[in-house]
């Protein structure tokens, strides 16, 4: 078990679809925190305008310890499939749920911290009530299925939420109570909870009350969802991070080609199906069979572009990763320079030992390097960067590989 002193890190993800009226205000309050927060995730489920506000909010924040990262799913999926994902991207050891329609008192993030005793610890504050106008309407000292932070532990051992329409936030702290979690409750009245008419405990479908819910809370009240649910459901993890890479690339680039690993073709997600510009292949329709990370070059040999119409630059991606907008053009840029016209180019997210606020500033802390190499001269030079009249690359990726758009310290 861990020491209170190992627990360190916070992250929080913000799932949001149809609360744009409400996210710049929970995102500012997330950026005000007493105690920031490490990585701020933010998870927009198919919904251009809370895409557009999240952006210009984060363009807009002012540097600091904390990292923003902004993803874009194109298919609608629900609350639960948006934290999911934000599970698949996140880093640190706390991990804590907002709703786009809620807010956080500057004090919580401490607050959160400050309770947590052991990997087993649920965690969670009393609640305000306020109404869609923000007017204050009560205090609750009961606690909110959605609002329990845990430590990454717990989602190590247990799986992921359930692909659920409601209640499956009840459903993992109950859960997680079965296999030695314990609630850690901060007597505060630090969550802001807004109430609206348009949550999903209040709709006629999903709210208290309604057969949906009734029928999932039967399932976790006598305990019939069961252990081997939740690790068959880490496929989902691996499918909605698949779905935000590519999200981040599409804007980028004219065609994308997909190498399924171990799917069949039921098993490939509607969003790749139904795009225009990708064309994909399975594994199991293919005489090469699964080929893990080399699956990415399928598409680049000769023989592939020709059946496949593939010529211009080819970029070959993972699919863990969330690229920044600037990635693809940037990159043509550099190598379209003459002292680099030969060169293999890459960009490396940098991997920390521990957290360094100076980290861009303090080069004897460099943990991730930039490696640089000209053809045919040899062996790799490592920590060189490419000669520019700007004395070597603008705005390499910075921090975690999982990035989309940081303020770097």
């Amino acid at each position: 078990m861990l020491a209170h002193s190992e627990i360190k890190t916070h992250s929080i993800i913000v799932p949001c679809r149809g609360h744009y009226p409400f996210l710049a205000e929970c995102l500012d309050s997330l950026a005000k925190q007493w105690k920031s927060f490490d990585e701020v995730l933010v998870m927009i489920d198919s919904d251009i305008e809370s895409l557009q506000i999240a952006k210009e909010f984060i363009e807009s924040t002012p540097h600091s310890a904390t990292t923003w990262k902004l993803a874009y799913m194109k298919e609608h999926g629900g609350v639960y499939r948006a934290r999911n994902a934000g599970l698949g991207l996140c880093t640190s050891d706390v991990i804590s749920f907002c709703d786009a329609d809620d807010l956080w008192a500057p004090s919580r993030s401490g607050d959160v911290m400050e309770t947590f005793d052991s990997v087993n610890s649920i965690v969670n504050t009393y609640h305000k009530m306020i109404d869609a106008e923000g007017k204050h309407t009560g205090y609750s000292d009961e606690t909110i299925g959605g609002s329990f932070s845990y430590h990454r532990e717990m989602f190590n051992k247990l799986g992921i939420f359930r692909q659920w329409d409601c209640s499956a936030d009840s459903d993992f702290y109950y859960r997680a109570l079965r296999v030695g979690g314990y609630r850690c409750i901060h007597r505060s009245f630090t969550l802001i909870k807004r109430y609206h008419g348009d949550q999903l405990t209040e709709r006629s479908d999903t709210g208290f009350g309604s057969e949906k819910r009734l029928a999932y809370e039967a399932m976790w009240h006598d305990g019939t969802t069961h252990h081997a649910d939740d690790i068959a459901e880490f496929d989902v993890v691996r499918a909605a991070q698949l779905e935000v890479a590519c999200a981040s690339l599409l804007p980028q680039v004219d065609r994308m080609f997909i190498y399924f690993n171990d799917y069949t073709e039921e098993q490939v997600p509607e969003w790749a199906v139904c795009e225009p510009s990708i064309t994909w292949v399975t594994s199991n329709e293919c005489p090469y069979g699964d080929l893990g990370d080399v699956g990415k070059f399928f598409f680049c040999s000769q023989e592939m572009k020709g059946v496949f119409g593939i010529s211009g630059d080819v970029f070959t991606f993972d699919d863990d990763i969330v690229y920044p907008e600037w990635y693809v053009e940037q990159t043509r840029q550099k190598l379209s320079e003459d002292s680099l016209s030969s060169s293999i180019l890459s960009y490396h997210g940098a991997i920390l030992q521990k957290r360094c606020t100076e980290y861009h500033l303090q080069k004897k802390h460099q943990h991730g390097r930039h490696f640089y190499r000209k053809m045919g001269q040899g062996k790799r030079s490592r920590n060189k960067r490419p000669p520019s009249s700007e004395g070597g690359f603008s705005n390499p990726i910075r921090g975690s590989k999982h990035y989309l758009r940081s303020n770097p310290s």
